[in-house]
């Protein structure tokens, strides 16, 4: 059923938005997508950062940068009571990119304190749809839980079937409806804006959209650097893609850049007691630092290198003025004190602290291009915050000369618009490519000849068997249309005297593993399935597993073959174990 709105919460590693769309003005004039633009001290208009003050009760205070703001006014004015009282989270997003075997998706707060990342990211998106009702739904007498809306959450590349259920599980505990929120991949969205630009923007992206089109989308963002590249294999009357190379990538993004310099800035610049001038500081004052540098990394180009005044607050300047000591290390050539503050040279932006990032991306892009023959992929198209650097721009240039490099108009806020056109039309990706293999854990007739001695297992009756053997359903960089059911495999419980068996759900890089336990795999689930009994005595307990691909979410179907009855089959991930 086609949904009367769509509304697209965009949330990023630092920052996010929400955008919205009637069904009509889609029909009409897709690109008219209303966006908020009224954040109280935001820095960037449409978006905030994604930050979560609660109390200590976890109950919300604010979100964005109001949270962030109120927060350090706080802890200014009394840090002992806001450690007892409060809690202020920042940059939780990349908690999900995480393996769970490395950390069990806990996010800390401003004081080391640890709480679950699906607590954490559900109150942060009740606080953002609570806003989105308020602003642009108040005079609409409509409720999140409406059957005419449909919500969309965008989600990384890099994300594997884990996080993207902590997110959905999450949506869900802040009061979106299962049923009606659909999860759109970032650099997908980007692709899909890129369809329904006005004639005018897609005109300075070489015509973009026409049938047979193949291009890459550099998605370049605070937190990571997702990649995918599509072909347009329809564009009447829809628009149709299909994903010529599987959507990945890594966390690159600029806030390593943000990162970086004021690391530098720390090791620099040394109190006479040899530590940071800038402990010294209120919290308040370094926020303020933190969001020149913000502007100031944006506007730096290449070409020869310029002395840049950084806006310090008062409290800063006059601290580094009176009572300092520079220190030489490999940033210090870099800086200058003088008498109206502190001073930089652009070239520790250009050829020092862009340089991880730039270098991890364009080797991915190259990885990538390996695949497919990347003559046939002409165009580069760069979104996010990141896209706006000259530098970045200059470094694609320089490294892939017989491609066309295109910035889309408002770079920003191309995963946004994109995910409210995808709400509408979710069939725009016609297919994709399967990142992962995945497969589930079985058993087989052990053969000396083929299976590992130390995987032979015996069974009650004598029977010997391989264990731990991976049954494949589908292979890393297979193409799958859009919700294809793969044939299904018949499974037979190894003792027919089980009521009910759990099937673990695995996942590799490799394209045919031999066993789950090889290093490439990793079990990302399970399917608990109950046996009923079989009409005829004689006849065996028998299953047939299906699993359903090329969506952004992979789900399961099944049949019991002793009934030939479907049954429920729901994915246990592993964060739910």
């Amino acid at each position: 059923m086609e949904p009367d709105l769509v509304i697209a919460l965009d949330i990023g590693t630092t920052y996010s938005g929400y955008a919205c769309q009637f069904r009509d003005t889609f029909k009409t004039n897709p690109t008219e997508i209303w966006m908020n633009s009224s954040w109280g001290q935001a820095i960037i208009a449409n978006k905030t950062k994604t930050c979560l003050l609660l109390k200590s009760s976890e109950e919300i205070v604010s979100i964005g940068d109001k949270a962030e703001f109120e927060f350090f006014q706080m802890y200014d004015h009394d840090r002992d009571l806001v450690e007892k009282d409060y809690l202020f989270f920042k940059n939780f997003k990349l908690i999900l990119y995480k393996e769970i075997s490395e950390d069990p998706h806990l996010a800390e707060d401003y004081f080391s304190r640890r709480k679950s990342i699906k607590l954490v990211m559900s109150k942060f998106i009740e606080g953002l749809v609570k806003h989105c009702i308020e602003k642009f739904t108040r005079q609409r007498r409509l409720s999140i839980s409406d059957d005419n809306v449909r919500w969309v959450i965008t989600v990384p590349a890099i994300w594997n079937e884990n996080a993207k259920s902590v997110m959905r599980k999450a949506a869900e505990k802040a009061g979106i409806p299962g049923n009606q929120l659909i999860l759109a991949i970032e650099p997908e969205a980007a692709a899909v804006n890129c369809l329904y630009l006005s004639v005018q923007e897609r005109s300075g992206l070489d015509d973009l959209g026409r049938v047979g089109d193949k291009f890459m989308v550099i998605d370049l963002g605070g937190g990571t650097i997702d990649i995918t590249a599509v072909e347009v294999v329809q564009n009447k009357p829809y628009n149709r893609l299909k994903e010529i190379v599987g959507a990945n990538g890594g966390a690159w993004g600029g806030q390593r850049v943000n990162e970086a310099f004021q690391q530098a800035c720390h090791d620099t610049f040394k109190s006479k007691d040899g530590k940071s001038v800038f402990i010294k500081c209120r919290r308040a004052d370094l926020l303020k630092m933190e969001n020149e540098f913000e502007r100031q990394k944006l506007s730096i180009v290449e070409g020869n290198p310029e002395w840049i005044e950084f806006q310090l607050p008062h409290d800063i300047r006059d601290e580094i003025m009176k009572d300092v000591k520079q220190e030489p290390n490999k940033y210090s050539k870099y800086f200058q004190i003088q008498k109206n503050g502190l001073f930089f040279n652009s070239q520790i932006i250009r050829d020092v602290l862009f340089q991880e990032t730039l270098k991890m991306t364009v080797q991915h892009i190259h990885e990538k291009m390996s695949i497919i023959n990347a003559a046939h992929v002409r165009k580069f198209i760069l979104v996010g915050g990141f896209a706006e650097s000259p530098i970045v721009i200059d470094e694609m240039q320089k490294q892939f000369p017989d491609k066309k490099i295109f910035v889309v108009i408002n770079p920003f806020y191309a995963v946004l618009r994109g995910a409210v056109l995808f709400g509408h039309e979710p069939n725009v990706l016609q297919s994709r490519i399967s990142r992962f293999t995945y497969g589930i854990n079985i058993f087989v007739y052990f053969d000396p000849n083929v299976h590992s001695p130390d995987k032979r297992w015996v069974a009650k009756d004598g029977k010997i068997y391989a264990k731990d053997v991976f049954g494949i359903h589908v292979k890393t960089g297979e193409t799958v249309s859009i919700g294809e059911t793969r044939p299904p495999i018949e499974y037979l419980p190894v003792y027919q005297d089980l009521t009910s068996i759990r099937l673990n759900v695995y996942q590799s890089t490799e394209k045919k593993p031999m066993y789950v336990t090889d290093p490439s795999c990793k079990k990302i689930g399970y399917l608990d399935v109950s046996l009923l009994e079989p009409i005829r005595a004689k006849q065996k307990k028998k299953i047939e597993v299906s699993m359903v691909y090329g969506g952004t979410e992979l789900t399961v179907k099944g049949i019991d073959k002793s009934f030939d009855l479907p049954y429920k089959v729901t994915i246990k991930f592993a964060h739910e174990n």
